[in-house]
């Protein structure tokens, strides 16, 4: 051979070229391990998931170890998950870039996150290999179980069992949305959202499983189909309260297992009767039908239902209401249509009502018109005017609760179809960050106070808005 030398290099070269063929064609590769995240010990047989969301997901089981390793995985932005028997999943979800370059920044839901997120770290082997791992620990929920029984202890099938926890108080924004339906505790820091709801089985048990570490309080309620259950039977706390102040909390830590037994209360209450009266000569005719609801709604117990109401002929009655104070609040619809449908509210009354030991007869009801409710944005003098949405929110109406609109370009607006109930406003932009906000209707300071319907007077909703800060991020 005249050049052996040359031979020998191009040789060299091949088996580069060949070497670097297989690094390139191995694909990236993900490893990690599932662990415990309050004592560190390792999860056997966790199912972990890779999504590269344009194709099919791949799936792996942590070993003994809590291992797990994914070989040959082609250039993608993934999605990974995790699940265990008896532990919970990560809450928000975990992205991997294993693109070179990255993809770059994604959106999630209303904020921006890079691709490459959740514990883990992405490096560059020797060979040039990606090489991503992944530490994933996961919490063990706990689990609350019990058994309803009536005042005889008899079990009570298919009632409603509410797990309720407690959370920190937030305090409501200055553009503000007015925050989640709960109770306050007495000591006034803490409220009570509702976590989920089971039901009893044949022999009156329930379950309840992936449960956060935290405070909850359990109740159960009668079934909703009427005829179920007696009407003195009240919705009842853990272990045997039927108001919030004498219910007794659970604490579950993280894996924990407890035992909520709940013997329900029976306790028959008063009658509160009377006459419905709407304004003027408002009557059913050939094209137009009228109908009424009417709820009591009680201020400081407020899952805990009084007994049961009819409406007939413009008199109404409610049975077994239990002392306390309480709301009571009618709307009147109008419809064309003999099967409900086309509604629109246009009386409505709200009105306290504090029952005591006996019955309350000849409470009659005077309802009030419904009117719209008319308004204007202004902007604080060197803002630049902007749409903005106003949406009103209650969980004391009986209209649904919410009306929404846009200012237009003179800033005026009408919310439509209010409700009896009291409201809270928001305000906000899909584009703008909105500055700070007063919102008044006549002397009320709403966005302090709120605003009850139905309302008096024709004062307007006027609302005061500084500058946008900044755009929202997209």
């Amino acid at each position: 051979m005249r050049y052996p030398r040359l031979y020998f290099a191009l040789l060299l070269l091949l088996a580069a070229a060949h070497l670097h063929a297989q690094t390139a064609a191995a694909g990236a590769i993900v490893e990690g391990e599932v662990v415990n995240a309050a004592t560190g010990a390792p999860i056997a047989g966790a199912r972990v998931k890779l999504d590269p969301r344009h194709a099919e997901p791949l799936y792996l089981k942590s070993d003994a170890g809590g291992h797990f390793l994914f070989r040959n995985l082609p250039p993608a932005l993934y999605q990974w998950s995790v699940e265990a028997p008896g532990f919970l999943q990560p809450a928000q979800p975990a992205f991997l870039d294993l693109t070179v370059p990255p993809a770059g920044p994604i959106c999630v839901g209303p904020g921006g996150v890079r691709p490459s997120t959740g514990p883990s770290t992405i490096a560059t082997d020797a060979d040039g290999t990606t090489h991503a791992r992944i530490a994933i620990p996961l919490t063990a929920y706990g689990v609350l179980t019990g058994k309803v029984t009536d005042p005889d202890g008899v079990p009570l099938e298919d009632w409603d069992v509410g797990i309720l926890v407690k959370q920190v108080k937030q305090a409501t924004p200055k553009t503000g949305n007015s925050g989640s339906f709960a109770q306050p505790l007495p000591d006034g820091h803490y409220e009570i959202t509702r976590r989920t709801t089971v039901r009893t089985n044949d022999k009156g048990e329930f379950r309840a499983a992936r449960l956060e570490p935290g405070t909850y309080y359990v109740i159960a309620n009668r079934p909703s189909l009427p005829g179920t259950a007696e009407s003195s039977y009240r919705a009842t706390y853990y272990p045997r309260a039927i108001d919030l102040a004498s219910a007794k909390p659970l604490e579950l830590a993280a894996g924990d297992r407890a035992r909520a037994d709940i013997r329900i209360v029976s306790q028959p209450g008063i009658r509160i009767a009377g006459r419905l009266v709407r304004p003027g000569a408002a009557e059913d005719s050939g094209d137009r039908l009228l109908s009424t609801q009417i709820v009591l709604a009680p201020e400081t117990n407020l899952v805990n239902a009084n007994g049961t109401s009819t409406v007939a002929n413009d008199e109404y009655e409610f049975n077994d209401v239990l002392p306390g104070r309480y709301t009571l609040m009618a709307v009147t619809h109008e419809t064309s249509d003999l099967f409900g449908g086309h509604q629109k509210a246009i009386f409505g009354l709200m009105r306290p009502i504090e029952a005591g030991d006996s019955d309350m007869n000849g409470v009659d009801l005077v309802l009030q018109p419904l009117r719209d409710l008319a308004g204007a944005v202004t902007f604080s003098e060197g803002c630049a005017p902007f749409p903005l949405t106003i949406r009103t929110d209650s969980f004391s109406t009986l209209s649904g609760g919410q009306a929404e609109t846009v200012s237009g370009a003179d800033g005026k607006f009408v919310l439509q179809g209010l409700g009896p109930g009291k409201f809270t406003v928001s305000v906000f932009s899909s584009s703008l960050m909105v500055g700070p906000v007063s919102i008044r209707l006549g002397e009320r300071d709403v966005e302090k106070d709120g605003f009850e319907s139905p309302i008096s007077g024709d004062e307007p909703l006027l609302i005061e808005v500084g500058c946008a800060n900044s755009r929202r991020p997209t």
